[in-house]
């Protein structure tokens, strides 16, 4: 205990308040430990008895990246010196270094976040408990000046949040308070930027200083707290509304109900608006509105034409609002047909259709598969004098790029140039994406030099794509200069770049290139994933290099952070197959199926054919009756 008294001296006189706060209660003794250990490693040791000589592995003694060096070159310096009876089974595997620097540097960036998340609890206190003890002394406040709320109010408006508490603390020393009004505002302007504990503090000061929060005051800080998806927080402060003689109003009820359809809890919605309909606030069109979507979101299109005819039952008159919700609602669940008996209703309204209601039918059609009718919206679009806009065009162009109906979705593309549209970049890349499927190399680079002549600059997105298109073609040399090109651009390759390049290296036997592109992407700072793995593994089966194969396999298990499915391990299954290797192929697989994977019919089919002919009975028998309770299992699954 002793040596832990040293601790306010290390860590000097700003986090004297830390201290203070912590150490009022013993349960934080471990965080003051773990505080002192965070500004002790890196520095001298003031107890060298303790170090017994050994190094800190404190981030603190490592290289520091800087601008100018913005890749990891060598990671030797955040790691000890090994000693003479350390073994590490990395096998100059580059994984494992990254591995083990991403849990060093994990480990420091959370006590960081620990402590950063302390001391802005400490000045907290410090700003506003200053203040608050003072407002525990019984004082009469009086109103400020016109000035001054005026003062605070401009200082919101303009987003000078801080200039506006600093002159309301200064206000309250002098026991005077801003006027509900200003308050209000300053609530808005603090929810408005996220700052949510502040908020809540202030309207907790806000009695205290003879101020009573009305509705207003209660709605901004409800509103601020469902924003930041803290429904429970949200509903509490409700609690607290009612308990202070606060009405809700309609607008709380909104608030409260969409925040909760938001996040799929329609009873609770349902519960809290049978509770505050019993305070007789009328539910309105935007409340009947948002149960409508949340029912409509949650695929529950019944319960949400029961609240349809429910609301007009009541005498509430729908709007193209309303109707929108509704027809979204149908798009969903694929049953777009049946929104147009809506639409003739919304039309004999009054209400026409509006570029959210076509878009809507367009999104919709393309989920059923009727390309068709998607296209045809465009055309009524037109007649009914709604100009298509960019989510127009990209919905159409997405669409029918999904559809494989590439030349189609061109058209457009000229239509939105005839047009003096310029298309966003996603628009170029859908359709060069589409065109790279096929390998036609001579359109995708068309596509480009339209979509530079029309000012569009080419994003990383694009350069896939025409890596893409190289790849299928078998051209590694030309997608490897995209690469370059897309570097001296100003783009940087992604984990799908390299992705591709592996794998075109794979296609032709070029290993060792694919291993050189890994080296690279950890370099740059990316993971491989999963893909970057199973494409190398496919590239040792290609060549017959199984051993190898293997060992890729043995270190994406040992990969946590891989998401590891069964395409590694068919691959290898299949390629033991082909060479007639059968028991080395069973035990693959029964590596995979203790992982609880299941590998495709082809597999089963490969695998069994080679147990049949190498005389192996029993696995036969086993990997038989595998694959048909499997096939049993789809089939009741299929009903």
């Amino acid at each position: 205990m002793t040596a832990r008294c040293c601790f306010p001296v290390v860590i000097m006189s700003p986090f004297d308040h830390i201290i203070q706060i912590f150490s009022s209660d013993l349960r934080n003794f471990p965080l003051l430990l773990a505080l002192e250990d965070f500004f002790c490693q890196g520095s001298t040791p003031l107890h060298p008895k303790r170090t017994n000589g050994m190094r800190s592995t404190s981030v603190t003694d490592s290289g520091i990246l800087s601008l100018e060096e913005p890749f990891l070159t060598s990671p030797d310096g955040f790691f000890l010196k090994p000693s003479k009876n350390q073994k590490y089974e990395d096998d100059d595997d580059p994984n494992f270094v990254f591995n083990v620097l991403d849990s060093v540097m994990v480990g420091t960036m959370e006590r960081l976040k620990n402590l950063r998340e302390s001391i802005f609890f400490v000045g907290k206190c410090n700003v506003h408990g200053g203040v608050a003890s003072n407002l525990n002394i019984n004082h009469n406040f009086k109103q400020a000046s016109d000035t001054d709320c005026l003062l605070i109010r401009s200082f919101c408006i303009n987003d000078k949040v801080g200039d506006a508490l600093q002159l309301h603390s200064k206000l309250l020393t002098i026991h005077t308070s801003p006027d509900l009004h200003t308050y209000n505002i300053l609530m808005n302007a603090l929810c408005k930027i996220n700052d949510l504990w502040t908020a809540a503090w202030l309207l907790d000061v806000m009695p205290k200083v003879g101020v009573s929060p009305n509705s207003v005051t209660y709605n901004t800080l409800i509103d601020g707290y469902c924003r930041s998806e803290n429904a429970d927080k949200a509903l509490h402060l409700f609690s607290s509304m009612y308990h202070n003689g606060v009405k809700a109003n309609i607008v709380t009820c909104n608030i409260l109900v969409h925040a909760l359809c938001k996040e799929g809890h329609l009873d609770r919605a349902k519960k809290l608006l049978d509770e505050i309909l019993y305070q007789n606030i009328d539910a309105n069109l935007i409340t009947s509105t948002i149960f409508i979507n949340g029912s409509c979101r949650g695929g529950n299109l019944e319960h949400a034409l029961e609240l349809w005819h429910d609301m007009l039952r009541k005498g509430l008159s729908a709007d193209h609002v309303a109707y929108n919700v509704l027809i979204n609602g149908f798009s969903l669940v694929q049953k777009t047909q049946l929104s147009y008996t809506y639409i003739c209703d919304m039309c004999k309204r009054g209400f026409l259709p509006d570029i959210v209601t076509f878009n809507t039918l367009i999104t919709g059609h393309f989920k059923e598969g009727d390309i068709e009718e998607a296209c045809d919206m465009h055309r009524l679009m037109s007649l009914f004098g709604v100009v298509a806009d960019n989510i127009s065009y990209r919905l159409l162009i997405r669409g029918l790029y999904l559809h494989n109906a590439q030349f189609k979705s061109f058209e457009y593309l000229q239509k939105m140039l005839n047009d003096e549209m310029v298309p966003e970049p996603q628009i170029w890349n859908l359709i060069m994406n589409g065109y790279a499927k096929y390998g036609d190399i001579d359109r995708a680079n068309l596509l480009k030099n339209m979509m530079m002549s029309s000012g569009v600059l080419p994003n990383t997105y694009t350069y896939n794509a025409l890596i893409l298109a190289e790849v299928k073609g078998g051209k590694l040399a030309r997608a490897s200069s995209l690469k370059e090109e897309m570097v001296s651009r100003g783009q940087f390759p992604d984990v799908v770049t390299y992705n591709l390049l592996i794998r075109a290296a794979c296609n032709i036997g070029y290993t060792d290139y694919a291993n050189k592109l890994i080296h690279e992407m950890l370099n740059r700072g990316y993971k491989p994933d999963i893909i970057t793995h199973t494409e190398l593994i496919r590239g040792y089966c290609l060549k017959g290099e199984m051993k190898k194969a293997e060992y890729v396999l043995g270190k994406i298990e040992r990969m946590l952070y891989l998401s590891l499915d069964h395409v590694p391990f068919q691959i290898i299954i299949k390629q033991y197959c082909k060479m007639g290797n059968a028991m080395e192929a069973y035990q693959v697989y029964e590596n995979m199926s203790n992982k609880g994977l299941v590998g495709r019919h082809s597999m089963y089919h490969s695998l069994l054919t080679e147990l049949r002919k190498g005389g192996y009975h029993h696995a036969f028998d086993q990997v038989y009756d595998k694959m048909i309770s499997l096939v049993l299992q789809g089939a009741r699954e299929l009903g």
